[in-house]
């Protein structure tokens, strides 16, 4: 059969589109910078989507070709080290990573440059923990590259070295497994060897050393081939002595727990004696360690397959005796008929409520837990909810079980993805909500979406590298009650501020257009109600939408009154917008712009309102340039009456300690003006009107204005 990659398109599909795809990948790689990171984002992710695991390798070398790792502080290619970094930390979790990294770093292209100094400082640009550092230099010392694996093994003699007990605990099981057997098993390791089971053994005694383990720290009469450990130690425990083995108690502090049930199939969960035997055989079960039997049961609702059980072994190697489930099994009847199918929950919670240092509300508040794995079904969400609602009493599962800040964050992100297509399915009401906007009629599935937890999860989901993911979950919300999404947003981080995440303020700017641009009773009401919340983000979408349809100025003007915010709008530094709304403010009467061109003046220190003002002038007076044509298109509703122009240029000829270049451009667009509209002359005051205008030659005022080039257009009529 044909080789399948992560996703999408067979392999042999692939390769007859290789080639373009390869240059797009290469192409949107090269290409990347602040202006299209959304758009290109979103473009890889469907091509990884699409073409799987030779597009996701392919993009890795792209990376790793790109970023030139000379600049120690890599700020030239930030945003491909982001990428890189995002997409690192992904391979990292496939499972056969081993081989994606030897076919990312064994490229033809890199393999010159890849010495041990490259890949410290490709580690170094992309943060990555030492957990992920272990495994890239474990997976590449099976290189076939000699060049390369030993590079590799240079890399991972470091890493070895730096290895510290606090980082060494945080290491997963497997990644110790699989350290300690390569370093047994290698020459050129010794040093290290040594140095890392001292380690292990000072982190864990041979009674709390997790079983995956015994045999490599402490087993010297074991076999390092051996691989099944787990199931060689209960073999040897049980040919020991006939009489029953009490082993020394194991530690329950981590997954040690769940890993040993999850070992041992549904069977150990068959009645609650089965259940209680293995508590037996621990200390200090508490709530975390329920925690992380429950994420293991969400994961494992029906994959074990039990006919191939343990649980049978470690019966007779604990108590030296079949339980009374495991006797009344028929032996004529096969395996696969004997097994158990799932996890008998009854069982599991008449065990657990003899734990009285237990508590089941504090266990389903620690479900961020290692055991959920990367992603958890519907069926484990449906589990957890079943195994709460028995456990207490009817009672349904809180949905701040599932928000806050959570450090699994893809199986937190797929349990929000399951209970959104089911809302009902928990309670929402434990959590902070909102109130129910006035404007929307609530329907029971969007109730979800007036706790601002869930919200807040998901923005901080989108900014840890799921961003299209969380976006698509927003989309009910966006469709069915932009209202109550907006109210919900503006109660997060501040616009502007170093908190809002990217989604959310993209979403924000999906949502004001639609109520800012509209003048329903509705839309003015929903803005006033919510301008207390956030000033700042309303001002901007003004900006913005003024930016994106100049003609709704009027509209604007008006929510600026209604809000009885005219004057905090007009100190924004989105110049094109606050002139504009200024220059209709004057023609209504609300203020007088004179005194506000003075005051913005004498804060522009760096005149960038002053040239905002020139090219404003430039545009309304003389027509559109090239440089605007499409600012000013005939949807752009000119507000500046030559009064008001004249103003303008009286302000700007007094205004003090001008640049000389700056001076002249005004003096030059004051002349052109004049020429195109010549009332701007007598409105001014006429060449003594100033000390500046004094400075303008009379015949230069005078002059015919000169032929307009083909094709240019004709200057717009003066504004009665």
């Amino acid at each position: 059969g044909c080789r399948l990659g992560m996703g999408g398109l067979r392999a042999d599909a692939m390769e007859g589109f290789g080639s373009l795809v390869f240059a797009q990948i290469r192409f949107l790689v090269v290409n990347l910078n602040k202006k299209n990171q959304k758009s290109s984002s979103q473009e890889l992710a469907q091509l990884l989507g699409l073409y799987g695991e030779a597009a996701f390798v392919f993009l890795l070398r792209c990376l790793l070709e790109e970023i030139d790792f000379r600049d120690t502080k890599l700020q030239k290619d930030s945003l491909k080290v982001q990428l890189l970094a995002i997409n690192l930390a992904k391979l990292s979790a496939q499972p056969n990573f081993a081989h994606l990294a030897v076919e990312v770093f064994g490229a033809a292209t890199l393999l010159p440059s890849v010495q041990e100094e490259f890949l410290h400082t490709v580690m170094r640009g992309v943060k990555a923990n030492m957990a992920q550092q272990l495994s890239l230099g474990l997976g590449l010392c099976q290189a076939p590259d000699e060049q390369l694996s030993s590079e590799a093994e240079k890399f991972l003699r470091t890493k070895l070295g730096e290895l510290g007990k606090e980082t060494a605990a945080s290491l997963p099981q497997d990644l110790m497994h699989s350290l300690l057997f390569y370093v047994q098993q290698h020459d050129g390791f010794s040093k290290q060897r040594a140095t890392l089971v001292k380690l292990l053994q000072q982190l864990y005694s041979e009674a709390t050393v997790p079983i995956a383990l015994l045999p490599l720290l402490y087993g010297q009469d074991h076999d390092a081939n051996d691989l099944n450990s787990r199931l060689s130690y209960e073999v040897e425990s049980v040919n020991v002595s006939a009489s029953p083995v009490r082993p020394a108690l194991l530690s329950a502090t981590g997954t040690e727990l769940a890993d040993l049930m999850q070992d041992l199939g549904y069977s150990c969960c068959a009645s609650a004696k089965c259940v209680y035997e293995i508590f037996s055989q621990f200390e200090g079960i508490n709530d975390a360690s329920i925690a992380a039997v429950v994420g293991m049961m969400m994961r494992t609702v029906s994959s074990l397959d039990d006919s191939l059980s343990l649980h049978s072994a470690f019966s007779i190697a604990i108590s030296g005796k079949y339980l009374e489930f495991d006797a009344k099994f028929d032996a004529d009847k096969d395996d696969h008929d004997k097994a158990l199918t799932a996890w008998n929950l009854d069982a599991f919670i008449d065990a657990v409520n003899d734990l009285p240092q237990v508590s089941w509300r504090r266990v389903f508040g620690l479900l961020d837990t290692p055991t959920l794995g990367d992603a958890v079904g519907a069926d484990g969400l449906a589990l957890a909810v079943t195994l709460h609602r028995h456990a207490c009493h009817g009672a349904p599962l809180s949905a701040g079980a599932l928000l806050g800040e959570w450090t699994n964050i893809a199986a937190q992100l797929s349990l929000l993805t399951h209970a959104l297509a089911s809302p009902t399915s928990l309670s929402w009401e434990g959590v902070r909500t909102l109130e129910p906007p006035p404007e929307v009629t609530m329907r029971p599935e969007l109730n979800c979406w007036l706790a601002l937890g869930l919200t807040r999860t998901l923005l901080r989901i989108a900014d840890a590298g799921y961003y299209n993911e969380v976006l698509a979950l927003f989309a009910k919300p966006l469709q069915a009650s932009p209202q109550l999404l907006l109210t919900a947003l503006l109660n997060m981080a501040l616009a502007g501020s170093a908190s809002e995440t990217p989604l959310q303020q993209d979403l924000l700017e999906q949502l004001f257009p639609l109520f800012i641009s509209g003048d329903s009773p509705g839309s003015t009401a929903l803005l006033l109600r919510l301008w207390p919340l956030q000033p700042a983000a309303i001002m901007r979408a003004m900006a913005q939408l003024h930016r994106a349809q100049p003609q709704s100025i009027l509209r604007l003007l008006d929510l600026a009154q209604s809000c009885n915010a005219l004057e905090q709008v007009l100190r924004l530094s989105a110049y094109s917008f606050t002139i504009d709304l200024a220059t209709l403010a004057q023609r209504k009467d609300l203020i007088e712009v004179e005194p506000w061109l003075v005051e913005c003046l004498r804060r522009d220190k760096e005149h960038a309102f002053l040239k905002a003002v020139l090219d404003y002038l430039r545009d309304k007076l003389l027509g559109p340039s090239a440089r605007s044509a499409v600012a000013s298109s005939a949807t752009n509703l000119n507000v500046l009456s030559l009064d008001t122009a004249a103003v303008f240029f009286r302000v700007l000829h007094a205004a003090p300690n001008l640049p000389n270049s700056l001076a002249d451009d005004v003096t030059q667009l004051y002349l052109q003006c004049v020429q195109a509209k010549p009332k701007l002359q007598t409105l001014y005051g006429g060449p003594t009107g100033s000390k500046a205008a004094a400075a303008i030659p009379p015949a230069a005022v005078a002059a015919p204005a000169a032929a307009a080039p083909v094709g240019a257009p004709a200057p717009p009529a003066s504004p009665a």
